[in-house]
């Protein structure tokens, strides 16, 4: 990077275009992008709608023969709640089914379903254990970390309040309503759930219980693998290595079906084949473009931070709007990914032993 590129680096004092979120906040234009926006209910196709909006994930509602069947519940009670209140303006068919995308979003369900009883609870394998040791060792610290990523720390309303979500503003209850499951599903494993056909298939992502789910008679795609912005491969809080390869494998799954509809777990709704192929197909190549850059950086011996220096997105997929850096930036991708395949180590001895800082 010459002077001139320095001179522009938002780090550096360039000028940088900023808006204003709902709560107040004054944020880089570009993280706009992902700020809070108004509630939808949107209707996907017959028996087919999304919630969106109301939390940072979206809610499907599927409807059977007699009741419906959920596809997330939300990050806590509250949201839960929420989208139950939402569903009651769409159906008042018992709910029959809860499907959980990722642990991510399975703390909602109480507000569904009470205890549970008599509902079908349908995850990957993998869920309810992440669920209840993923915080066992390392709690203290992924709860610090979440927070300060997420800004939880600052103001809620005012200019100097974080990028909130529209749960960090509305509620304060953000008690669990986790209800454990109970069916695992295999991969490409094919149900009939209150009459409705739902194929499942297992979609690693910034999880590894990550599912995908197909509705072949309503040619609908649900799944966790898209997103409405670059997806974080590597997130500063500190996460296990979330591998690009297994990623994009999922991604290619669903773009094998080539649905009409495709809801991701985060974004709007594609309502066209064309536009739904167009999304899978530009977010499986960005996440492919930044994971064989540096590979290719790696094999020539290059360090990690000379290899996030320099991989840019190509224009057609810098300028496509789901692939807007906005929850995290390449750079820290591309070294998540030098990290999760080959260590720390950037083989300059330098760096095997360097100078502590109270010495410099």
């Amino acid at each position: 990077m010459n002077i001139q590129e320095l001179r522009k680096s938002p780090y550096l004092g360039a000028e940088v275009e900023t808006a204003q979120l709902p709560n107040g906040a004054k944020v880089n234009k570009n993280l706009a992008y992902a700020g809070s926006k108004e509630q939808q209910i949107i209707p996907i196709t017959n028996g087919v709608t999304a919630l969106v909006n109301f939390s940072v994930e979206n809610t499907v509602i599927i409807e059977g023969n007699e009741g419906v069947i959920i596809w997330d519940t939300g990050s806590y009670t509250s949201v839960g709640k929420r989208k139950y209140e939402a569903l009651r303006q769409i159906s008042d068919k018992p709910v029959k089914a809860i499907i959980y995308s990722h642990n991510h979003y399975a703390m909602g369900t109480t507000a569904f379903v009470g205890d549970g009883k008599g509902v079908e609870i349908i995850s990957h394998p993998n869920l309810h254990r992440n669920v209840t040791e993923g915080m066992t060792e390392l709690g203290p610290s992924l709860l610090r970390n979440g927070g300060q990523h997420f800004g939880y720390y600052l103001p809620r309303t005012g200019p100097d309040a974080g990028l909130a979500a529209v749960e960090n503003v509305l509620d304060t209850d953000k008690s669990s309503g986790y209800i454990q499951p109970t069916y695992g599903v295999k991969d490409g494993e094919e149900m009939i759930i209150d009459g409705v056909r739902i194929q499942f298939y297992h979609t690693p992502a910034d999880t590894n219980d990550s599912i995908t789910i197909w509705l072949p008679d309503h040619d609908v795609v649900v799944t966790n693998s898209i997103w409405h912005l670059y997806p974080n491969l590597y997130t500063l809080r500190g996460q296990p290595y979330r591998n690009p390869v297994e990623w994009i494998n999922g991604i290619d799954k669903i773009r094998s079906k080539n649905p009409q509809y495709l809801v991701p777990v985060h974004g709007m709704p594609m309502l066209t084949r064309e536009k739904s192929y167009e999304l899978a197909t530009y977010y499986r190549d960005g996440i492919a473009f930044v994971y064989s850059q540096t590979i290719r950086g790696i094999n020539k011996g290059m360090k990690p931070d000379d290899i996030a220096d320099s991989i840019e997105l190509p224009e057609h997929l810098a300028n496509f709007p789901q692939l807007k850096e906005a929850y995290g930036e390449l750079k820290h991708h591309v070294k998540g990914i030098y990290s999760g395949l080959i260590g720390w180590f950037s083989l300059d001895a330098a760096d095997i032993n360097p100078v502590p800082i109270s010495f410099r």
